[in-house]
């Protein structure tokens, strides 16, 4: 991959599956990412197993795909923490 440091990506549905595997992959070439879920609980889980890879930052937005208001949200929140969007893969 290309030198991905420092850059931020918003990954939907990343609690678990492919779209985690895709967190992981991004933390590991030290990206920072938002994952979303529908659950708090589940998206808290991993998003701190997410964490523990340590060499980029992850957190979570509860969100749902199908609201445009919920993804606006989430694009705030990720500006407002990391700076910018970077990547953003639509994978819920």
């Amino acid at each position: 991959m290309q030198n991905l440091k420092g850059k931020t990506a918003i990954i939907t549905g990343g609690t678990k599956g492919i779209g985690y595997g895709i967190a992981e992959s991004m933390l590991n070439e030290e990206m920072n990412v938002l994952i979303t879920g529908r659950t708090e609980s589940t998206l808290n889980e991993s998003v701190d197993a997410l964490n523990k890879i340590g060499k980029g930052k992850a957190m979570g937005q509860v969100a749902d795909v199908r609201s445009f208001d919920s993804q606006q949200a989430t694009v705030d929140v990720c500006v407002k923490e990391f700076g910018a969007v970077d990547v953003f893969i639509a994978n819920a």
